[in-house]
């Protein structure tokens, strides 16, 4: 509704102002955006109701590749936690791993699920769905993925937008 995204607006905008937001957190395109919504909250749902759309068909693409397939989230960050709470929440597959880059991250356990190296979760799930969470930084995590030998039909994206900005998570 309208009231609901002037709403959304405003909060933008104290985000903005109170400094909790900044230019830095944002690529380009993302920027432009949230300018949009500054200056014209009716632009608001237009943007919100192509990323929903944008996000259903990501999670479509994730279910279908996911088939029968283990799931590995590679990031382990903000994103990649919201990305295994989406998955779980829509029930598109059992997720048995994430993976990171960091080293710091990599043996850690997250609701059971282990954080394994590229190298390791590469290896241990050769045949799985490699979902990437890496925002900006995901087409380099995709082609890291296919150097590592796994097939570029067994990689997903899901990249998130606004959404996470709203709720004070930054997806990287």
């Amino acid at each position: 509704s309208r009231e609901y995204i002037r709403l959304i607006a405003g909060r933008l905008r104290e985000r903005l102002t109170d400094g909790l937001l900044c230019r830095e957190s944002f690529s380009g395109e993302e920027w432009d955006k949230l300018r949009m919504f500054m200056e014209n909250d009716g632009g608001l749902y237009d943007i919100f109701a192509e990323q929903h759309s944008c996000r259903r068909r990501q999670l479509i693409n994730i279910s279908k590749t996911a088939e029968n397939r283990n799931i590995v989230i590679f990031g382990y960050g903000n994103l990649g936690i919201f990305v295994y709470a989406q998955i779980k929440r829509h029930g598109l597959g059992r997720v048995a791993a994430f993976c990171d880059n960091q080293r710091e991250k990599q043996g850690l356990l997250f609701d059971g699920i282990a954080v394994l190296s590229p190298e390791q979760a590469a290896e241990r799930y050769c045949n799985g769905c490699f979902v990437v969470a890496g925002g900006r930084w995901s087409g380099d995590m995709s082609e890291q993925l296919t150097a590592l030998g796994v097939p570029r039909k067994q990689i997903c994206a899901y990249t998130a937008g606004m959404e996470m900005r709203l709720f004070g998570m930054s997806p990287v």
